[in-house]
């Protein structure tokens, strides 16, 4: 099945979206979650020489875009605007969390009790204009930092989007997945369901690191 529209799921990172995203593939929907490399393509690297100018960003992972109807995660979040602007029909999924629930989600899958965090060139993306320009290492004692930013990209996103192309969304409710399926005319799925694994804090731990060296190497330390 494919939409006539894109849909862009705008909630931060850990805020549920690998279970919408699980929702839209039950659906039958073409669907994409935080596309780091795609079809053998890293448009993470790809957009590195771009990471400021959201509209080019947006240029260089149209065939993302393209290929898929539903997209969600990191760096979506970020280039809402952007995707306002080049896909005026496109429609908008915000899922609400309580902000110190979301830190103690993303301080956990950051390991941030043994280790800072620096971020991905997309979690840049995902944090501009929420976070200092000049703000590339995230560490346990940001808690208030990133909480403001969590309730202030909500808040812009309600702003900015025409409330026709959002959908406000609380995972909790049992009507969820009604309400989610209703506004991009898709069949309703199961229940929005919980796919994130529990791992231990210390193979979250092993994951970071390596997660750190991998990102160093292939990064670099420039953006």
């Amino acid at each position: 099945m494919r939409l006539p529209f894109k849909v862009f799921v705008v909630a931060l990172h850990k805020s549920g979206t690998s279970s919408l995203h699980d929702f839209a593939v039950r659906a039958g929907l073409k669907s994409s979650h935080s596309p780091a490399i795609d079809n053998g393509v890293n448009y993470e690297k790809r957009i590195l020489p771009h990471i400021d100018d959201h509209a080019a960003i947006l240029n260089v992972m149209t065939p993302v875009i393209e290929r898929y109807d539903v997209h969600g995660d990191i760096p979506w979040s970020g280039l809402y605007r952007a995707a306002q602007k080049s896909y005026p029909d496109a429609r908008f999924v915000l899922v609400e969390r309580d902000a110190d629930q979301w830190w103690e989600s993303i301080a956990a899958h950051w390991s941030l009790g043994t280790m800072s965090r620096r971020l991905r060139p997309y979690e840049v993306v995902a944090y501009s204009g929420l976070i200092p320009a000049e703000t590339r290492v995230i560490s346990l004692a940001d808690k208030a930092l990133l909480t403001d930013a969590y309730r202030r990209h909500g808040d812009q996103v309600r702003k900015t989007i025409a409330a026709d192309n959002l959908l406000e969304i609380d995972l909790g409710n049992p009507q969820a997945s009604d309400q989610l399926a209703k506004f991009i005319g898709a069949d309703a799925a199961s229940p929005i369901r919980r796919v994130n694994s529990r791992w231990s804090p210390a193979r979250r731990v092993a994951r970071n690191l390596w997660s750190a060296v991998r990102n160093r190497y292939a990064y670099g330390s420039d953006y």
